[in-house]
């Protein structure tokens, strides 16, 4: 990453992290199975939209929350240059992305 390259003691760090991580085994939810399990959302939820591309496990991670009956993403939109509440609802958004296969959700604990 250009924003480490100065970093070499940071790049160290993050890399060891990295391979701590591949060893993992990480569960996700199908693309197909999305729509079956919104009614479990809840808002705040962290989301990941995960891919089958070798090397690499998220593609893009965003916030959920429920908006007109539906669950919906916010995220940093790249094509927007900012951060939005998407148009469309997830599932809309996990089938429209080709090399989107699921999606890992985490949830913050309370306090």
């Amino acid at each position: 990453y250009p924003q480490l390259i100065g970093n070499p003691a940071e790049t160290a760090r993050i890399s060891a992290i990295e391979q701590k991580l591949s060893g993992h085994k990480f569960s996700y939810i199908p693309t197909e199975q999305f729509e079956y399990k919104e009614e479990m959302i809840n808002d705040g939820d962290i989301v990941t939209l995960t891919t089958s591309i070798p090397g690499i496990d998220v593609l893009h991670v965003g916030i959920l929350l429920h908006k007109e009956g539906r669950v919906h993403l916010l995220h940093a939109s790249s094509t927007l240059a900012k951060v939005v509440v998407s148009d469309e609802p997830m599932v809309q958004i996990l089938t429209q992305r080709k090399k989107a296969n699921g999606v890992m959700i985490a949830r913050p604990l309370e306090w």
